[in-house]
């Protein structure tokens, strides 16, 4: 009667343990948490910033000579040229006038040279926040949803371990309850054969 007993309370513990290994039922909640790791919100990163470099890349692009500041610089040239004749009482002054409007002509391209310089550190600059920027970006559209996505890839695996494990143990409990049950109830039923002497 006992080893029929423990006989059955193995075999439940047995068949527990192949359920338990056979059947997680995590399904739901793994597809719950991949869900969730999908709908991770994404970065759209900073518009101002994009349009900033944007500009100024167009600014840097821009050959000296179409930059407002030279465009404005000539008029005034031109005008000043064009009094100057209007008023000049000979040909030295007049050399004299052209002279004067190539050397301010010549400033002119040299500030305008040095204004695009100016925008190419403008440019550099803008160029180091909008890197960061993107690498911001690729940080928080990329890497970490992976990362979030291997831990849970990890964590999924190792439940699973854990569960096909204690599965075995409970399988490996039945069966060492009914050796265990075997051998006494052998032992009980075996006579015993004592001599007399």
């Amino acid at each position: 009667m006992t080893f029929a007993l423990v006989g059955v309370g193995a075999g439940v513990a047995a068949l527990g343990g192949g359920i338990q290994m056979l059947t997680a039922q995590k399904g739901k909640k793994e597809k719950a948490l991949e869900s969730f790791a999908q709908g991770m919100p994404k970065y759209a990163g900073s518009s101002a910033l994009d349009q900033y470099y944007q500009q100024s890349l167009q600014k840097a692009n821009t050959a000296a000579t179409q930059s407002a500041l030279y465009k404005q610089q000539q008029q005034q040239i031109n005008r000043q040229l064009g009094m100057g004749l209007s008023g000049a009482g000979g040909q030295g002054d007049v050399a004299r006038l052209i002279q004067g409007t190539t050397d301010a002509s010549m400033r002119s391209l040299a500030g305008a040279e040095q204004q695009k310089e100016g925008r190419f550190a403008q440019l550099g600059n803008v160029t180091a926040q909008k890197s960061a920027e993107d690498m911001r970006k690729f940080q928080i559209n990329q890497m970490q949803p992976f990362e979030a996505k291997y831990n849970l890839l990890a964590q999924k695996a190792a439940q699973a371990a854990q569960q096909q494990q204690a599965g075995l143990q409970n399988i490996i409990g039945a069966g060492t309850s009914l050796m265990s049950a075997a051998m006494m109830n052998k032992k009980a039923t075996t006579p015993s054969t004592t001599t007399t002497g």
